[in-house]
């Protein structure tokens, strides 16, 4: 008994140690899923973004005409490298992602939309997105503002550290599982292993990523997928914010 008890752990630890080889560089596991530090994507030097209107914070409720100034990028055309892309292209090409109060984001195919907005205060993040939904990170290639309606308080903080959240989100078939990309929006911080990493659960396994670029989840089956995303700084804390720890749940079909 002594004996094949020794073999089982043998035969353990060797199936362990193959299971390690065969992650690349940057790889993680996360139980049956694999995380994967996407590709590099095509940079767009010298590409801006701009919210032009509304100009004031304070606004009316109701329906509101956003309009954007969009330099060097083209909206609504096919970015470059998508062929080599194995993941969801939007067939409409690239966009804006419109996020309000960290809900599920709108793509914008032009440089304006309409947006409603309850009473309140409302904090929108905009940002470019290649037509595979890859968002460009940097200081010119995004907009953060805050609306208010009348007698509403000014809670959020334009200089705080915080995490948006943009995908992966809603449906993907199964052919489009192969490979599914976790992209978020990150402002006023960065990451590093020895600064802010952003720790990321999938159906319960956890990661920690300490580098702000797209990771490609491989491994998913058909049915219903929770992702959550928090902010921490380097002790592993939450850092304090209104969207900086969130929950969305995603679809794989037939």
């Amino acid at each position: 008994m002594r004996i094949l008890n020794i073999i089982l752990i043998i035969s353990l630890l060797a199936i362990m140690t193959q299971c390690k080889e065969k992650l690349k560089e940057g790889e993680q596991q996360l139980g049956p899923y694999t995380l994967t530090p996407a590709s590099q994507s095509a940079t767009f030097e010298g590409a801006s973004l701009v919210l032009k209107s509304p100009e004031a914070e304070a606004i009316e409720p109701g329906d509101i005409t956003i309009q954007f100034n969009v330099e060097g990028f083209n909206l609504g055309e096919q970015t470059q490298d998508k062929e080599g892309k194995d993941i969801v292209n939007s067939p409409k090409g690239q966009h804006i992602h419109l996020i309000m109060n960290n809900g599920p984001y709108k793509a914008i195919y032009s440089d304006s939309t309409t947006q409603t907005l309850a009473e309140g205060e409302h904090v929108i993040l905009a940002f470019l997105s290649r037509s595979y939904h890859e968002s460009l990170k940097s200081q010119s290639t995004h907009t953060l503002r805050v609306f208010r309606t009348a007698g509403a308080s000014a809670n959020f903080d334009l200089n705080g550290q915080h995490l948006f959240y943009s995908r992966p989100k809603g449906s993907y078939s199964l052919s489009e599982a192969k490979g599914i990309m976790v992209d978020f929006y990150l402002v006023n911080t960065t990451l590093s292993k020895k600064g802010n990493s952003v720790e990321l659960t999938l159906n319960g396994h956890k990661a920690l990523l300490t580098d702000w670029q797209p990771v490609i989840i491989n491994g998913l089956t058909e049915g219903k997928h929770t992702v959550s995303l928090r902010l921490l700084n380097s002790e592993g804390q939450l850092i304090n914010g209104p969207f900086n720890t969130v929950t969305r749940t995603f679809k794989i079909t037939e």
